[in-house]
């Protein structure tokens, strides 16, 4: 029987700098690994999941707890908890190839993850593994398991996978109370992050903004597979069993078809009440206040909410096709149906100047969300942006991985045409203190959350991302 080791690399610290040390990031469980053990297990081969990010290992470390399983193949899974944390995640990629060959001489490579669907030839090159995975990976791993042959030097997913034929993930091959939901997530519960659980209803999504790459990983199609709201339950329940009570819906765009969003909440009140404490992503344009109160029912507490920009020009020339209106409109909803939001902003999109990300920190103060997700803007592989990028006369290309992240020391933006790099990020980390120490914001939380959530704030702003761009 073939036998496969699963690993999600450890950067957490390159990459967060001081946040993780005070337990302020996620820490996600590795579900595309666990989605893909289960589906390999389901069809006859041998599978085991290593966290190195979750149990802090080193490539040494990950080699000594691998080589006692023998496996014939290691899949380095580079995923994190959002699509753009791909890129990220390669850091630790090579270190691990390179200590794999060395303590298992005899077992394939393979990198699989949407960072190296979008770049397989460099991905190979870079990082010298055996195999890289294009797309999903299912169909084309399951053949290489079971047929121990590839068709080329990469692997090329030719099919998408049917939603239906996927099993519960296997949890049984990690251990869940490990993992820790997001600090916002557990606002007024904020020692009670763990266990945190993950779901997919849906995959993929059907717009195309500019700085978004997750199409990389389902074939580049712009459209939603919708998995059967019954067949979720189980899984539900699995996670639920385990003692999870914080769960992620991670579809791109959960609340695009409402039929969709309702079968699943109907289902969800049925068998669970209102005890999980779900968070999911739902876009301007698509809510309406009965929809939201339903969620609400099925213990979704938490939407997060791609406004972006504040500028109207801006958000035009990304894609983005919403109005200012309707994002307004959206949160006066959301504040009906009692849902959280946890807003994205994006400092630095092409064409911004400092009087437009002036006005999207005006806008944002003016929303203002439970949570923000303060952003740079940056050209990630897979993305539009990124191949756009290329073109740009003023644009720096990152020479390393941690580059990529918002909070690591040598992390370099997009910049604009109006805009150098260090200029958009000194703007960003301004305008991340400046939102979360606004007296406004902290009253609204200590409100709804108590002095304990407005404390837990202020020890994150009290912390100072060292930056390389900024001469630090």
């Amino acid at each position: 029987m073939t036998s496969v080791v699963f690993i999600r690399p450890n950067v957490k610290q390159k990459l967060y700098q001081e946040l993780d040390s005070f337990n302020m990031t996620a820490i996600e469980p590795p579900l595309w690994c666990a989605m893909l053990a289960a589906y390999m297990q389901s069809h006859g081969v041998q599978c085991n999941i290593i966290d190195a990010e979750v149990d802090n290992l080193t490539p040494t470390q990950v080699c000594l707890k691998t080589i006692h399983k023998r496996p014939d193949f290691v899949v380095i899974v580079v995923s994190g908890s959002n699509p753009s944390a791909s890129t990220m995640q390669m850091l630790g990629v090579r270190p691990l190839v390179e200590r794999l060959r060395a303590y298992l001489p005899h077992t394939q490579t393979i990198v699989y993850g949407l960072h190296p669907s979008a770049l397989p030839e460099a991905t190979l090159t870079e990082t010298k593994t055996d195999y890289v995975c294009v797309g999903e990976g299912f169909d084309v791993l399951l053949q290489l398991f079971t047929t121990l042959s590839a068709r080329s030097f990469y692997l090329i997913t030719s099919t998408l996978v049917n939603l239906s034929e996927l099993p519960i993930p296997a949890w049984d091959k990690i251990d869940i109370k490990k993992y820790r939901a997001h600090n916002w997530q557990c606002f007024g519960d904020i020692h009670n992050r763990q266990p945190y659980g993950i779901i997919y209803t849906s995959f993929g999504c059907p717009f195309k903004c500019d700085f978004c790459v997750i199409h990389t990983m389902f074939n580049n199609e712009h459209r939603i597979r919708y998995r059967n709201p019954e067949l979720l339950i189980p899984e539900l329940r699995q996670l639920a069993n385990r003692g999870v009570r914080n769960i992620r819906i991670i579809d791109e765009m959960f609340t695009l078809n409402a039929g969709h969003v309702a079968d699943f909440c109907h289902l969800v009140i049925k068998e669970f009440g209102d005890s999980l404490n779900f968070w999911a992503y739902g876009r301007v344009g698509t809510l309406g206040p009965g929809l939201l109160k339903l969620m609400r029912q099925a213990g979704i507490r938490w939407l997060g909410v791609g406004f972006e920009s504040g500028s109207q020009k801006i958000l035009d020339s990304s894609v983005k096709n919403i109005k200012l209106e309707q994002a307004l409109a959206t949160v006066d909803m959301l504040r009906a149906a009692d849902i959280n939001i946890n807003a994205n902003w994006i400092f630095g999109l092409p064409g911004d100047d400092l009087e437009s990300m002036q006005q999207t920190l005006d806008f944002a103060l003016e929303v203002n969300a439970e949570w923000a997700n303060i952003y740079s803007c940056m050209a990630y592989p897979g993305s539009p942006l990124y191949d756009e990028a290329q073109n740009y006369p003023w644009y720096t290309k990152p020479q390393t991985y941690s580059a990529y992240s918002q909070y690591s020391y040598d992390c370099l933006p997009l910049g604009t045409e109006h805009l150098t790099p260090a200029e958009v990020l000194q703007f960003r980390d301004a305008a991340f203190t400046a939102y979360y120490t606004n007296p406004k914001y902290l009253d609204m939380l200590k409100a709804k959350f108590g002095q304990e959530t407005v404390d837990y704030i202020n020890s994150i702003t009290s912390v100072r991302l060292k930056r390389k761009l900024l001469g630090d």
